[in-house]
């Protein structure tokens, strides 16, 4: 179930929304009871995995470990 964040056009807070169907359910603001609301583009939260990517950061250019 996604959760997406809005901005209500009315109060001009923001807010989140589970969205727990694909119908087009209405959004309504949890402040003030508005439905003129704008959806906002948010980041992602997940990572991806697998070959190549690693929790560590690289080391800076220049400085090779192991080398003099």
């Amino acid at each position: 179930m996604p959760l997406f964040e809005y901005t209500c056009r009315t109060c001009g807070r923001p807010f989140e929304f589970l969205k727990i169907s694909t119908t087009s359910e209405q959004v309504i603001c949890p402040h003030c009871g508005g439905t003129e609301v704008t959806k906002l583009l948010s980041a992602g939260s997940f990572r991806v995995g697998g070959h190549g990517s690693s929790p560590a950061p690289a080391a800076p250019c220049g400085k090779r470990s192991g080398f003099s």
